[in-house]
């Protein structure tokens, strides 16, 4: 019995699980880095031990990062617990970190999406951390959040839709709506008065849980103040080990399956591996499926998956994408013809065309300054190390933005970027860049049927520049 249960648990278990279950409870926590999955994985095992699920009406607080403010947070974590030890205040995708999955261009668009949702104060509060001030300042409208203000546009004037705008220019009736809290009386910013929290005697009842996915900059004051006074827990993604008993995500997987008297060959992972891009998320949603539909067979192989993991809809898109890398003309548009009968949105569908070309031209730079040309020939698993431990300096050369930055990506389509862009010179990716440009413009304003333009788009990126050229000449449609 005592076996069984064992084996409920993944082989990867953070080590503060361990410490809690032995009585050793910090204050605060911090669960960090590439492994989604595992950093909610670790939230859930920790939420399991602390709080029982009959008391989590009154002592659970679970925080959107976005919305909530430091104070906020300290009152809360001062409240007294309700018939019950503790009580735990989870905060996801806490602001007051420099590494951040979200734009500031991002966060603006959901100070716009709040205030559609008539939330004027919770615009204002999502709008003050995309321009990196103190709410209460945009209540003051000072010189400062002028130029902060006008510094944004001026940074992202070429993202900003006629509904961005039309925001900005509301905002003095949006913060008449609003109710602002007033900023720190020693102007102290949001980490800052969350440190000077932590220096103070903190309550034994409550317990403080902060998830980031992504890096943290672990130089930071705040990062060495939560390790200091608390427990601090770095989620990297995991290496492809040299063999299977070395694959930290294989032996995870062999534990999650024994659970249902299942097991699985090393080749049938990696079959799933490849499918999922590595996403330990949907990884773990493919077993699933999988042990639902082996029933009364022992051992997952390589025919169960590649008969039951069925593709979706990024497989579908990814097909197309990888079409377009290879310039496969004809089946880059039988699969278009086939993902947009599916129901998929062509913005969607120029999207990912439009990241793939991004990616294969970060590859094409990058190659070219001598960056990456020993990984381009290398292998898969030998690649996947490699590029686990590439310098962070190469990443910074790349935009910000970790949805645009190809360094950001999990292994597989790097490396795919890498192989493919040999398809395509320099001059034949920038003007790709160009011609997706015009594509969108032509999506979001032309009367034009969209699956016509995204062809028209498709064989422009697929054909010799020759072609191309005659091509332009004669049929191109205009908006």
């Amino acid at each position: 019995m005592r076996q069984t249960q064992k084996s409920k648990k993944f082989d990867i278990v953070a080590s503060a699980i361990k410490e809690i279950k032995n009585g050793k409870i910090y204050p605060i926590y911090l669960l960090c880095g590439e492994e989604y999955f595992l950093i909610e994985n670790t939230l859930t095992q920790m939420l399991d031990i602390l709080v029982p699920k009959d008391t989590r009406d009154f002592n659970l607080e679970i925080y959107n990062g976005l919305e909530v403010s430091v104070d906020e947070i300290i009152t809360s974590a001062e409240t007294y617990p309700v018939m019950a030890k503790r009580r735990v205040i989870v905060v996801k995708e806490p602001t007051f970190f420099s590494s951040k999955g979200l734009s500031n261009l991002d966060i603006f668009r959901s100070a716009v999406e709040a205030y559609e949702s008539q939330n004027p104060t919770k615009a204002i509060n999502l709008l003050a951390k995309a321009l990196e001030i103190p709410a209460a300042e945009l209540v003051e409208d000072s010189i400062a959040v002028k130029t902060a203000i006008s510094n944004f546009v001026e940074d992202n004037k070429e993202e900003l839709s006629s509904e961005d705008q039309q925001f900005l220019s509301e905002l003095p009736e949006i913060i008449a709506q609003a109710d602002v809290r007033p900023s720190s009386p020693d102007g102290a910013s949001e980490a800052e008065r969350l440190m000077q929290w932590l220096e103070d005697d903190l309550p034994t009842s409550s317990v403080v849980i902060l998830t980031v996915t992504g890096s943290v900059d672990a130089r930071s004051k705040l990062f060495k103040a939560i390790g200091t006074v608390g427990k601090v827990e770095i989620f990297d993604r995991q290496k492809v080990g040299r063999s299977p008993a070395e694959d930290k995500t294989f032996q995870m997987v062999v534990n999650k399956l024994r659970e249902s008297g299942k097991a699985i060959t090393y080749n049938a992972f990696q079959k799933i591996r490849e499918k999922t891009g590595e996403n330990m998320h949907l990884i773990f949603g493919e077993l699933e499926k999988l042990v639902a539909f082996t029933q009364g067979k022992p051992r997952i192989d390589v025919n169960d998956v590649e008969g039951l993991v069925a593709q979706s809809s990024f497989d579908d898109i990814f097909d197309l994408t990888d079409a377009i890398a290879n310039k496969s003309l004809a089946s880059a548009l039988a699969i278009l013809n086939s993902t947009l009968q599916s129901g998929e949105p062509p913005i969607k569908i120029h999207a990912m065309i439009t990241r793939q070309i991004r990616l294969m031209l970060q590859a094409k730079l990058l190659i070219q300054q001598g960056g990456l040309s020993n990984l381009a020939r290398m292998d898969y698993k030998n690649f996947v190390n490699a590029y686990r431990s590439l310098p962070k300096e190469l990443s910074d050369q790349l935009p910000t933005d970790r949805k645009f930055n190809l360094l950001k990506q999990s292994p597989y389509p790097v490396y795919l970027a890498l192989r493919q862009n040999n398809n395509f010179t320099l001059p034949e990716l920038l003007d790709a860049m160009e011609r997706l440009l015009e594509a969108d413009i032509q999506l979001k304003s032309s009367q034009f049927e969209p699956g016509l333009i995204l062809e028209q788009l498709i064989v422009e990126l697929c054909s010799s520049p020759k072609y191309k050229s005659v091509y332009n000449g004669t049929n191109t449609i205009s908006p």
